[in-house]
């Protein structure tokens, strides 16, 4: 061998031990020459064990079996004849190796048998590993609850998932091939959705967690979070697109659950507190921008808290549910109701001008009276308005709501079932019961209600028989505080009872020092408020023995009650009724005629006295009316077994036509205005020695 073939040889060598793929060279007489590193790792063999194989006996120690035949094919390298070709062998240790063969002729060696095993084992196990998790994603795309589908460039199905199938109402994923969007939903939506596809596939881009608001054709909605994709070809063009939505529908309809409780009223399904002021607010912002106007009405059921006492908070509910009916169907689209707790409700209402709003307000007073049905009651109710207007009374949500509120306040001052429009007048009114009611608890504590009596006499004997206690506040700062402006706030207030129960006490002293003065006995009568009767009535239960211990007999006392009870009156209040006239109290009904019971109510209490209202009584010399009206109600209560007493009396002329209708009793100015208790007992004792010098003589 010369040194040129000997070099070509080992280069040829050296080459083959570079290669990454197992390669061995055998001679023509198959004798092994030479392994690379490669081959000697795929066998696990170095080259002395090798040198002791040949070919055939390298292929017994490895092979099991021949696969596929062997094939011939191309020249050789190094200016050699070449004959290639390969087969696939299985070897013991279970792999698959392709087995490439090369005859070529080298100068020094002669011809030589190269061969290169392949290891097919790792490229199987990769296809066997892309094969499952191409199973594993198909069984994904299968098994997950989302929508998944692929479409092609005209927006059509290509493929579907059961979750989608199932979405759509199909039997089978199969049966969505080729159709589209059109076929399910709304042509608008599909007009939609293919507008959007198609952008996205022409400008490549995906879109991420979009929210889709589906329409379906059946009329139903839906909502997904949907993320879709263009697909691309193996030469990167763009043939379709593949989608996945995840359905919220759920979701929003909980959403919308969640929104509405906390924005609308669970029991009459009208705006909330929260959400009523959030629109108010936003009202406003919008009105300052566009410089327009609007008004706010807040509106208060009268006695309300007296159905619920007397018919329970079930029928109460039931009375609110129909009056936000009411309410509702008197308002136009644009405006807004709430209902901002218990019985009170707020409504926005659009305007131009606030002269525009009367009308309305009369249709919500008059929709509001209609009688209501509860149970087998059938209950008349109103209700009082107050109005504020944007811009003219306030700029803010607050103030309009606290001015509307002061206006509702005035409407039932004025006697309820009407409504006032806001005026800056209010305010001072507003600031001075605010005043009152702060002031009116120490006014209690240290004194300064005073308790005064005016005389009552017999029409017949023109004699003092009886007073009525009357409260007065002479407050230190503001002067004389008239009762029917702080009585109203000491009963919103709950200072009521307190305030009773210092008048009841002073009058108690006094009947003590009148029995223990040997002047004349008279009863004097004590006004009782309804909401004491109703609801704080357990120093009543035990008013006789309270008289007993302190040596007054009941019949000293009168109990006066207004009118408006008789309608409210519970079993109880009949009850404490019943066992007060029998324990001998006299029970007088005040300021009769003038409020709204049926005189068939009389029938319900144990009454033993009306007090006709100084209102009849000043225009009864002159308006027939008014005169007949008093003689009907004396009339009554002579049928009734009961005794009358004329308020207000303050002319000699009123004196005499009450005398003509056989009234008993009289009071007013023409015998007195209210005296302190001194002056009372100077004026019993003048009286009591007046009738003693007669009897003398």
């Amino acid at each position: 061998m010369t040194s040129d073939s000997t070099s070509t040889d080992s280069n040829y060598f050296r080459c083959l031990e570079t290669l990454p793929v197992a390669t061995i060279c055998f001679g023509g007489d198959d004798r092994f020459l030479f392994a690379n590193s490669a081959f000697q790792n795929l066998c696990t063999l170095n080259n002395e064990e090798l040198s002791q194989l040949n070919a055939a006996g390298l292929k017994a120690h490895l092979a099991d079996s021949e696969l596929h035949p062997s094939r011939i094919s191309g020249p050789g390298m190094f200016g050699a004849s070449v004959s290639p070709q390969d087969n696939l062998r299985h070897l013991k240790d279970g792999r698959v190796v392709e087995v490439l063969h090369q005859k070529l002729s080298l100068p020094e060696l002669g011809d030589i048998q190269v061969q290169q095993w392949v290891d097919h084992s790792t490229v199987g196990r990769a296809f066997r590993e892309i094969e499952t998790e191409l199973d594993l994603l198909l069984e994904l795309i299968n098994q997950v609850p989302d929508q998944v589908y692929f479409k092609d460039l005209e927006s059509r199905f290509t493929r579907i998932n059961p979750a989608l199938a199932e979405r759509y109402g199909l039997d089978s994923a199969a049966e969505a091939i080729g159709k589209s969007d059109a076929d399910y939903y709304t042509a608008e939506h599909a007009k939609l959705t293919r507008s959007e596809e198609l952008e996205m596939m022409q400008q490549r881009r995906p879109v991420f967690n979009q929210l889709h608001h589906e329409r379906w054709g059946d009329g139903s909605e839906s909502w997904n979070v949907c993320t879709k994709m263009p697909i691309y070809s193996a030469e990167g063009v763009v043939i379709g697109i593949a989608g996945i939505s995840h359905d919220i529908t759920e979701h929003k309809r909980r959403e919308a659950d969640a929104w509405n409780k906390a924005s609308y009223d669970g029991l009459t399904s009208l705006a909330n507190r929260n959400f009523f002021l959030e629109s108010l607010h936003a009202r406003l912002l919008k009105a300052k921008h566009y410089h327009e106007s609007f008004a706010v009405l807040l509106l208060d059921l009268d006695r309300f808290k007296e159905v619920n006492d007397t018919l329970g908070h079930s029928q109460g509910d039931t009375l609110l549910v129909q009056v936000a009916q009411r309410v509702a169907a008197q308002l136009r689209d644009t405006d807004l109701v709430g209902r901002l707790g218990g019985d009170e409700f707020a409504i926005i209402i659009e305007i131009s001008e606030l002269d525009d709003i009367n009308a309305l307000l009369m249709r919500l007073l008059k929709a509001i009276e209609q009688p209501v049905s509860l149970g087998l009651e059938q209950v008349a109710v109103s209700a009082s308005i107050g109005v504020a207007h944007y811009p003219q009374d306030a700029d803010s949500a607050e103030q309009l709501l606290s001015h509307a509120d002061e206006a509702m306040y005035h409407a039932k001052e004025q006697g309820r079932a009407g409504y006032t429009l806001y005026s800056s007048e209010l305010s001072v009114k507003t600031k001075r019961r605010l005043r009152l009611a702060s002031d009116l608890r120490s006014a209690i504590d240290t004194g300064q209600i005073q308790v005064e009596y005016q005389p009552v006499v017999a029409a017949k004997y023109d004699r003092v028989v009886g007073a009525e206690a009357l409260c007065r506040w002479h407050h230190p700062e503001l002067g004389p505080i008239s009762p029917e402006e702080f009585i109203p706030i000491a009963e919103q207030t709950g200072l009521i009872q307190g305030l009773e129960d210092k008048i009841l006490d002073r009058v108690l002293e006094q009947l003590v020092w009148i029995n223990r003065s040997g002047v004349s006995v008279v009863r004097i009568s004590v006004n009782i408020s309804p909401r004491r009767i109703m609801r704080e009535s357990r120093r009543l239960y035990g008013l006789a023995d309270e008289l007993q211990a302190l040596g007054i007999y009941q019949s000293q006392l009168v109990l006066e009650v207004t009118e408006g009870l008789l309608l409210d009156a519970t079993e109880d209040v009949l009850q404490l009724f019943s066992q007060l006239s029998g324990q001998g109290f006299t029970i007088a009904l005040d300021d009769f005629g003038t409020g709204y019971g049926a005189l068939s109510y009389l029938m319900n209490l144990d009454i033993h006295q009306v007090k006709i209202d100084r209102s009849f009584v000043e225009r009864i010399e002159n308006d027939a009316s008014s005169q007949a009206l008093c003689a009907a109600i004396i009339s009554l209560a002579r049928t009734l077994g009961l005794t009358v007493v004329a308020e207000g009396v303050e002319t000699e002329s009123q004196q005499r036509v009450l005398q003509g209708l056989d009234c008993d009793y009289l009071q007013g100015y023409l015998f007195g205005r209210s005296m302190s208790g001194e002056l009372l007992m100077e004026l019993l004792a003048d009286q009591s020695a007046r009738e003693n010098l007669k009897l003398s003589e």
